[in-house]
């Protein structure tokens, strides 16, 4: 039985995703704009690979690149 309310929810889910959308964060973060959540997680995505390259011990080149890159993103960021 539980296998059954359990497909069912699941399509249930999957068509409202699709037809209605999927709304991201909470109450508070509604009012930030899409091009603002895209810089947010492009940040987010450059702090781990900035944290690979230092775990990993990568060539400085490469660290300061990256760095770089991070740095630029989050200025637009906290535009």
């Amino acid at each position: 039985m539980s296998e059954k309310k359990t497909c069912h929810k699941e399509r249930f889910v999957k068509t409202a995703e699709t037809t209605i959308g999927y709304k991201r964060g909470t109450k508070k973060e509604r009012w930030i704009s899409d091009e603002t959540l895209k810089a947010i997680d492009g940040r987010k995505s450059l702090k781990i690979k900035k944290q690979q390259c230092l775990n990993d011990n990568k060539d400085t080149y490469e660290l300061d690149y990256v760095i770089a890159q991070f740095k630029s993103k989050d200025k637009q960021v906290k535009r």
